[in-house]
C-alpha cells in the first residue's frame, strides 16, 4: 500500500500523541492479553467435561459465534482496513467493527497496524508474528512480549484508521463492546434457549477460541513449510491450505494473499474456499459495498506459471544434483555446476596415463574407461554397455579425444545425451604445449 501524506484531525492526533506517550510510560501489559487468551483456554476444556450432554443446539450457537467473530476479522479488520481491499458503506463499517470487537481481538488500530508491519517486514525481528520463532510464538507467543516493531512503527501509514470515525469509535468503546457482546450477549442467549450458563461458555469462551485459534494459525500455520502449498510467490514463506482456509473463513489461502495483498478475495479460483470473499460479493451485490480490488488474471496467470517453472527447476537441480559426476553413483547434495567447478585437472597428455586416470577417479579398483569429450575427461566405464551405439563404439574411443564424432558424427546426439555426458565428467582437462614443455626440460 503506498504512504499517502494525509492531514491527521485534530482529535486524530491527540491521540497518535498519547498513544505514543503511553507505549512510552506503560508497563508490559501484554501479559493481560495472552493470560486472558490462556484462561479462556482453560474455562473451554473444563467446559467439555462439565458439559457432557450438551444440546446440538449449543454447539451450533459455537460455531455460529466463531464465524460472525472471525468474520469481523477477515472481512472488517484484515481487508477492509489493513488493505483497503474494497470500500464499505457506513451501516457495514460499523456491523463489521462490532463483530471484531466481539472477537476479543482488540481495535481496528492495535490489529492494523501489526498487520501491516508484518507484510512490511515479514519473517523478521520486526514482525509481530514473526514465524521464524517457530509455530508456537507465531501463534500465541507473540501476544505475551511487548512488540519490537515500536521503533519501526512510524514508517507505517496509518492515517486512513485514525481519520476514519468508524475506527475511532471502534478504539473508544472497545472494551464495552467487549463485555456486553462476549459476556453479557452469550449468556443472554443462552438464558433464552434454556441455560445461561452454558451460553456464556459456548457462544461466548467456545466461539472466542474458535476465532482466536483460526485466526492465529493463518499466522503460524500458514508460514510453515511443512503445511500447504505455494502456487503464486515460491520465495514466500506463506502457504495455501484447504484445512485452514476451512477454520478461517477463507484466510487460509495465504500464499496469494501475501502475493496480491490488496484482493478482496483470498480464494481466487472457483474451487477455493473462501466465505469471506463471497460476504464481500454479496454486500457489493446488495449495495453496502463498492471498489472491489482484484488483480487482473494474467497477472495471476503469469505468478502462477512462474512458480511451476521454479518448481520444476528445483526438480531438475535435484536430479543434476544426484548425478554430479557418475551415472548412477550418486555424490552428494552438490549442484552439477558447483560440481564442475570442483573436477580435478588432468593433462591432456595424461588421459592415457594408468596412473593420473587413477588419481581423478580414487573409487575405482580398476583402470577406468575414460575419453574426452570438450574440455572435460568423461568416465565411460559403466555406461559403455548402455551406449544405443554399442560397447565396442565406446571402447574404440577409450582413451582419445571424442570430441569431433560426439559432435560431428554420424548421429546427431540428442540433448538427453549431453545432459549424460555432463553427469559422467570426472575432470577438466588441460591443454599443454609440447614446445613449452621442452623449453623447461632445457
Amino acid at each position: 500500500m503506498g504512504i499517502d501524506v494525509v492531514k491527521l484531525s485534530s482529535s486524530a492526533k491527540d491521540d497518535l500523541l498519547s498513544k505514543k506517550k503511553k507505549d512510552k510510560t506503560s508497563f508490559n501489559a501484554f501479559w493481560i492479553v495472552g493470560l486472558g487468551i490462556a484462561v479462556n483456554h482453560v474455562i473451554a476444556i473444563i467446559s467439555l467435561m462439565y458439559f457432557r450432554n450438551i444440546g446440538w443446539q449449543f454447539v451450533a450457537a459455537a460455531l455460529v459465534s466463531g464465524f460472525l467473530n472471525m468474520m469481523g476479522i477477515t472481512a472488517g479488520y484484515h481487508r477492509l482496513w489493513s488493505h483497503n481491499a474494497y470500500v464499505a458503506s457506513a451501516p457495514l463499517k460499523y456491523l463489521l467493527a462490532t463483530l471484531g470487537a466481539a472477537s476479543w481481538q482488540g481495535s481496528i488500530h492495535w490489529w492494523v497496524i501489526r498487520h501491516r508491519m508484518h507484510h512490511r517486514f515479514v519473517d523478521t525481528m520486526y514482525d509481530p508474528y514473526d514465524s521464524t520463532r517457530g509455530l508456537w510464538f507465531s501463534h500465541f507467543g507473540w501476544l505475551f512480549e511487548r512488540p519490537r516493531f515500536y521503533d519501526k512503527s512510524s514508517i507505517i501509514n496509518m492515517s486512513d484508521v485514525l481519520n476514519d470515525p468508524v475506527c475511532r469509535w471502534n478504539r473508544r468503546y472497545t472494551p464495552h463492546l467487549v463485555i456486553i457482546l462476549g459476556i453479557v450477549l452469550p449468556a443472554l442467549v443462552g438464558w433464552m434457549m434454556g441455560d445461561a450458563l452454558a451460553g456464556f461458555v459456548c457462544i461466548g469462551v467456545w466461539g472466542r477460541i474458535i476465532s482466536w485459534n483460526g485466526i492465529f494459525a493463518v499466522n503460524s500455520f500458514g508460514h510453515h513449510d511443512g503445511v500447504g502449498g505455494k502456487d503464486y510467490a515460491y520465495h514466500s514463506s506463506a502457504t495455501s491450505s484447504l484445512l485452514f482456509a476451512l477454520a478461517s473463513n477463507g484466510e487460509g489461502n495465504h500464499n496469494y494473499h501475501h502475493e496480491f495483498p490488496h484482493d478482496y478475495r483470498h480464494g481466487v479460483k472457483w474451487s477455493d474456499y473462501d466465505p469471506t470473499k463471497w460476504f464481500i460479493w454479496m454486500c457489493y451485490f446488495l449495495g453496502f459495498a463498492s471498489d472491489l480490488v482484484t488483480v487482473e488474471d494474467h497477472v495471476r496467470e503469469e505468478s502462477e506459471k512462474e512458480v511451476k517453472v521454479m518448481r520444476a527447476r528445483k526438480a531438475l537441480d535435484a536430479t543434476m544434483s544426484r548425478y554430479a559426476r557418475h551415472m548412477g553413483e550418486p555424490t552428494g547434495s552438490l549442484p552439477a555446476p558447483l560440481a564442475h567447478a570442483l573436477l580435478p585437472s588432468i593433462s591432456s597428455r595424461d588421459i592415457n596415463n594408468a596412473e593420473a586416470i587413477r588419481k581423478v577417479v580414487p573409487s575405482t579398483d580398476k583402470t577406468p574407461l575414460v575419453m574426452r569429450i570438450d574440455d572435460y575427461l568423461v568416465e565411460v566405464t559403466h555406461f559403455a554397455k548402455d551406449h544405443p551405439g554399442s560397447e565396442a563404439l565406446i571402447k574404440g574411443m577409450v582413451g582419445k579425444d571424442a570430441t569431433e564424432m560426439f559432435w560431428r558424427g554420424r548421429n546427431m546426439h540428442t540433448k538427453a545425451a549431453h545432459n549424460i555426458v555432463k553427469r559422467l565428467r570426472v575432470a577438466k582437462v588441460i591443454d599443454e604445449d609440447p614446445k613449452q614443455d621442452c623449453k623447461k626440460k632445457k
